[in-house]
């Protein structure tokens, strides 16, 4: 029995992929796939929606365009392309590795991890309660956190991220920087703001609403909401 599964034309909207598919090639548009049975490489068209109900495999989506994804148990990798992509995490892990398209992510019960691309992106993590990362790109990002302990490293892009109700993280290393970070809601006694790489080449101002962070490669840390600070610099 083949191993690979194609679907195309209009005539199959929705698709259950069994436990033995390994690859899937989609070309139909519109149409809904169930996976997470099995562990499956599936590469999307066009107006996909992929549901992660049906298992808890590990699946792979490779989504090119203005693609729905919802997570479910299994552990899920999804790889972005040039169009939008609206992301659902589900209760099994997930990572997303995002393009050059435009992206809406929501996280939840099961730990997120996103590298964020050249497109504007928001990530809603209020539900959140696990431990995970962002890391942002060289385009805009929205990131809101939640109950959890989030990290966030900045990028060479311009991001606006609001602390949560956890422990977050807010780091910035010298191979991975240059851009600018608004922070918003941090509190110092129990969130951090980390330094790679630039222990030598930092600039601390008082601002009107909290503290102005200027690093050497041109890295600005603005606006952050605080009655004091504190952070950690790590060599």
């Amino acid at each position: 029995m083949s191993n690979s599964l194609t679907i195309s034309g209009s005539s199959h909207p929705y698709n259950f992929i069994p436990a033995n598919i390994k690859y899937v090639y989609d070309f139909s548009t519109n149409d809904t796939i169930e996976g997470g049975a099995g562990s499956a490489s599936t590469y999307l068209h066009h107006n996909t929606t992929w549901l992660g109900t049906g298992g808890h495999g590990h699946n792979k989506i490779y989504a090119e365009g203005k693609d729905t994804i919802f997570a479910g148990n299994g552990a899920l990798t999804v790889v972005g392309g040039s169009q939008a992509l609206l992301f659902i995490g589900g209760r099994g892990p997930a990572h997303v590795d995002l393009g050059s398209g435009s992206a809406s992510l929501f996280g939840s019960i099961g730990p997120v991890s996103v590298d964020g691309g050249s497109g504007t992106v928001t990530f809603d993590d209020k539900v959140s309660k696990g431990h995970d990362f962002f890391k942002t790109g060289t385009g805009q990002a929205q990131v809101t956190l939640g109950g959890g302990s989030a990290t966030v490293e900045g990028g060479t892009g311009a991001s606006t991220v609001t602390a949560g109700t956890g422990h977050d993280i807010f780091e910035f290393v010298a191979s991975h920087s240059g851009g600018s970070e608004i922070i918003k809601d941090f509190n110092p006694h129990k969130d951090k703001i980390e330094f790679s790489g630039h222990f030598t080449s930092i600039v601390e101002k008082m601002a009107v609403g909290g503290l102005e962070i200027t690093l050497k490669d041109g890295t600005k840390i603005t606006h952050i909401t605080l009655s004091g600070y504190d952070h950690d610099v790590k060599l």
